[in-house]
């Protein structure tokens, strides 16, 4: 879920993942940092201090990034509705792993039932051929009478 934030953050920002996770301290490059470490927290990916490593910095930091946004949330309407939109993207991105996991989880049992099926129906066939190369033999034997 981390590199799909990662990801929605950066087209929406029009910025290299290299851009964003270098060291420079422009304020765009800063700001999409800063919405990662949000939404990194906001979908609970993991700790305070493991969002630090994943974005090249420590906890104290995505303490100040989330503050940060939390304030452009409750001063600036502009970016409130950009994070917003950005909310939307991420929750649509969860819902598809989630989904896909459900789907998964449905499909494991029937590919198993499936691999059953299969090696009975390959008995079925094994016996098939002995059957009917006994009833053979037994034409032969006939024969042979």
């Amino acid at each position: 879920m981390f590199d799909d934030i990662c990801s929605v953050i950066s087209k929406g920002e029009q910025l290299t993942l290299s851009e964003i996770f270098s060291d420079t301290r422009k304020v765009e490059i800063l700001y999409a940092r800063q919405l990662i470490a949000y939404f990194s927290r906001e979908m609970k990916i993991g700790s305070l201090s493991f969002i630090g490593k994943k974005v090249g910095k420590d906890h104290a930091t995505v303490v100040h990034a989330i503050k940060s946004i939390n304030n452009y949330i409750d001063t600036d309407k502009t970016k409130r509705g950009q994070i917003e939109k950005y909310r939307e993207r991420i929750e649509h991105i969860r819902m598809l792993h989630i989904k896909k996991e459900e789907m998964e989880m449905l499909i494991t049992p029937l590919k198993n039932e499936i691999s059953g099926l299969e090696s009975k129906l390959i008995n079925i066939q094994i016996m098939s051929k002995n059957i009917i190369d006994s009833i053979n033999d037994l034409y032969r034997e006939k024969e042979n009478i």
